[in-house]
């Protein structure tokens, strides 16, 4: 039944909402669910994505997810989703975009705030500014507002790159994109396989460095590039196509606006 599905689907955005929020709650810290697949994240520890609030280390939200940026890339699509059938159940539709919102914000991804921003217009001008759609986006944007005034000091940092932490965040994607680059120049039909654009990296291209310090491509259409090549990266544009069909009646339209969220 389709409806029961969807419905499921709603009430399964509470888990990692949950834990986003509950981890910010907590001091920052999330514990070791074992029995959920999650592995424990500290801020005080090397490795942990972090922002610097008032000088102190704070957890970006991951909430069930391996890093924050794939949990607001889940957030900006769930959102997507939400938006776009805003007249079925919409009063919980409006509840739940709220909470995502202020869990998009927990994240500090300004790469998955960035594609929420082009997103939202992009339905907001496909509905033709729609009494409902203008609601649900108002919803969303509420929440990631009211969490953003919160932290007003790490957003302007995130923006302007005022730490060394932001700088360096910045320089080492700068120079992942560099990599992705030249693994597409010498491998581009085919790539180099799945996960395995860091081991090319560490032996072929940039040999000599400490392990920690390699990255994969932060870039997603030019990882796919790297690990999958022109034919990998087609055969995924016609999963992607395919599964736009679930949104009948869009076409291309929704299909475009789908790839472009999940890159």
């Amino acid at each position: 039944n389709k409806a029961k599905l969807y419905i499921a689907w709603r009430w399964g955005l509470l888990l990692p909402l949950m834990l986003a929020w509950g981890a910010m709650m907590s001091a920052g810290a999330l514990p070791a669910l074992t029995w959920l697949g999650i592995s424990a994240h500290d801020p005080a520890l090397s490795g942990a994505s972090v922002v610097i609030s008032d000088g102190e280390r704070l957890l970006r939200a991951y909430g069930s997810f391996a890093h924050p940026n794939i949990f607001a890339g889940y957030l900006v699509l769930s959102a997507f989703l939400l938006i776009r059938d805003c007249r079925r159940f919409p009063r919980l539709t409006l509840v739940l975009l709220f909470a995502l919102g202020t869990a998009l914000a927990l994240t500090f991804s300004r790469s998955g705030i960035l594609i929420s921003a082009v997103l939202v217009l992009g339905i907001l001008w496909h509905s033709k500014f729609a009494l409902s759609v203008r609601r649900a986006t108002a919803s969303f944007g509420l929440g990631f507002l009211l969490t953003a005034i919160i932290f007003p000091t790490v957003f302007i940092d995130r923006i302007a790159e005022h730490s060394g932490i932001e700088r360096l965040s910045v320089s080492s994607r700068l120079l992942s994109l560099e990599d992705g680059v030249r693994i597409f120049r010498r491998y581009p039909f085919f790539g180099v396989g799945p996960m395995n654009s860091v081991p090319v990296i560490a032996e072929n291209i940039r040999p000599g460095n400490a392990l920690w310090s390699y990255e994969p491509p932060h870039f997603t259409p030019l990882l796919i590039l790297a690990e999958y090549g022109l034919i990998g990266a087609a055969a995924l544009m016609m999963v992607v196509f395919a599964f736009s069909s679930v949104f009948r009646g869009a076409g291309v339209v929704s299909a475009l606006w789908l790839g472009l969220g999940l890159f």
